[in-house]
């Protein structure tokens, strides 16, 4: 059961990755953006169900800390 959690917790990190650098790409139109944004939270709350140790948690939360960084510095090119 424990390599079924960390290929779980593997999985939603890399998707919450590819959000977060979809996000990220000034290139792309600001729907898809703004799509990323709004499903980011999907991987993150299934990362906090899998947490089961103190170095997951951490790594969790420098997650939710990388997507308000960088959603407050994409924020001005997402609102026009």
């Amino acid at each position: 059961m424990g390599a079924c959690k960390h290929a779980a917790w593997s999985l939603h990190v890399a998707e919450y990755r590819l959000l977060l650098d979809t996000l990220s790409d000034d290139m792309l139109a600001g729907h898809w953006r703004l799509w990323c944004l709004d499903n980011i939270y999907k991987p993150l709350s299934v990362l906090s169900r899998l947490v089961d140790c103190d170095a997951q948690k951490q790594e969790l939360e420098k997650l939710f800390y990388e997507l308000r960084v960088t959603s407050e510095f994409f924020k001005p090119g997402l609102a026009q």
